[in-house]
């Protein structure tokens, strides 16, 4: 019964994909795949489910250098998420890190493109964050995550969105901790204390100074020139 049942599951997503590459819906296309794969998996099929992937990267994979080709930044950061995960699934290391770049870099190109007034902070502030989440998932480009975390940050807090704000500004922080720069992890720490704070937040502001305080005796650091101690 079960092998029966992945096997008509495979006939269905084979259906889906059809009508899904008709409209253009990526996100299903993607989906469907990706269940296909599984399905193999299921019925031991480790190579019907690889190549079913290798399919779908052969689908993504021109659409994605068109969408390059036109500068078109919002389909380029979704079609790089979708290349980065199909190649996760085949263990393709090296193109999984070229596709979070590419991700990365067009979140950075769309907020940078927007027009810096208040009305758009809270786009460029998900736009940062999104690049930086790419770039924490490869590991020689933290210092380029832990910058975004920071600039998301910085374009929450000026519209008032304080807890936005303490998650990046946490976020980044951490990653300031594992590239071990202590003043900056320090610094990071106590602006999440502060935005906590002002959302009268107390238990995630208390874990933020206790953060910043551990670092500042760990580093060494004059922590009382920030005011804070």
């Amino acid at each position: 019964r079960k092998v029966a049942d992945y096997k008509n599951a495979v006939k269905y997503y084979l259906n889906v994909i059809e009508i899904a590459k008709e409209y253009q819906y990526f996100d299903l296309l993607s989906f469907s795949y990706q269940q296909i794969s599984d399905c193999y998996q299921e019925l031991d099929d480790i190579e019907k489910s690889n190549s079913i992937i290798y399919d779908a990267v052969e689908f993504f994979s021109p659409l994605f250098q068109s969408f390059e080709e036109k500068n078109d930044n919002l389909s380029i950061s979704q079609i790089a998420k979708v290349l980065k995960s199909l190649y996760q699934l085949i263990d393709d290391l090296e193109q999984f890190s070229i596709y979070s770049k590419k991700e990365a870099g067009a979140y950075i190109n769309l907020a940078e493109r927007l027009e810096k007034s208040e009305e758009n902070y809270n786009k460029i502030a998900r736009y940062y964050r999104g690049a930086a989440l790419c770039y924490q998932e490869i590991n020689n480009n933290l210092i380029e995550s832990a910058s975004c975390f920071v600039l998301a940050g910085n374009y929450s807090e000026g519209i008032k969105d304080f807890n936005e704000a303490a998650i990046n500004f946490f976020n980044a922080a951490v990653v300031f901790k594992e590239l071990n720069n202590l003043e900056m992890t320090y610094k990071n720490y106590v602006k999440a204390g502060d935005n906590y704070w002002n959302m009268k937040n107390v238990n995630d502001s208390t874990e933020s100074y206790l953060s910043a305080y551990d670092i500042a005796v760990e580093g060494g650091l004059e922590y009382n020139k920030f005011g804070i101690f």
